[in-house]
Parts: C-alpha cells; structure tokens; sequence
C-alpha cells in the first residue's frame, strides 16, 4: 500500500492515490476497441474506485462500457457504464465493481484501458483509477 506520514512520528495517515489517463481526444467519435490506452503502474496499490467520464455524452445506442485490464486481466466484475446523454458514470444506473482478487495492483503491471461498447458519437473518455 503506498502512504505518506503526514501526522507526525509513529502516525500514519493514508493519502489516496489518483490516476487519469485520456483515453480519446476530445471531438473524435469514441468507437469500441481495445488498448485505446494504457500506463505501467508507478507505485504498488490497491484499487479501491473506477470511474469514467465523457466530454461529450453520447446520445443513443449501447450503453457506454469501459473495462480496465491489469496484465490483461479484467480488474472489474461490473464494467464501467456511462448512460446515454449522461457524461459521467457516477450518475451510471449501473456502477463498477473492482474485482477482490484483482485490486492489488504491483508495481510496473500494465494498466490497459477497452471501450467495450459505444453508442452515437461520444468523445473526450477520460479513466480514473483511485487507490491506496
């Protein structure tokens, strides 16, 4: 787990960890692909929130769905949605859930970033791993 001590000798407070990776320009039609992004971990952590936004939502079709890969290996057990004509999962009718046996997340893995479905022309996906 990486942390910083903060507090004072003998405390030590936990500070979140955020990463956000562009996965797309900002005005080109999102299309469903793999690898549209990816990053090498900098640090040892363990994930503990996923989310996605849009800079422009989409406005019909399948429901955006992001996944991400550690290694290849899917750290989600419920994917990443964006609703239509919404531009963040937070509001998503279905949230992420990060996998248990994938959260911990070593040092160096390879963090692979898949639009597994896209609707009418969204652009702009930005991914955002949190952790500790």
């Amino acid at each position: 787990m990486a942390s910083v001590d903060i507090s004072g000798p003998g405390a030590e407070t936990v500070i979140p960890l955020y990463f956000q990776v562009a996965c797309s320009d900002m005005t080109t039609a999102i299309t469903a692909a793999n690898d549209k992004a990816y990053f090498r971990a900098p640090v040892a952590f363990t994930a503990t929130e996923v989310r996605a936004s849009l800079f422009t939502a989409q406005t019909a079709g399948s429901i955006f769905t992001v996944d991400i890969k550690i290694n290849g290996i899917t750290l989600l057990s419920t994917l990443i949605t964006i609703d239509n004509n919404e531009k963040t999962s937070l509001t998503a009718a279905t949230q992420p859930i990060i996998a248990a046996a994938m959260a911990n997340i070593a040092n160096d893995d390879i963090i692979t970033f898949d639009v597994t479905q896209a609707g009418t022309s969204p652009a702009g996906l930005i991914v955002t791993i949190i952790g500790e």
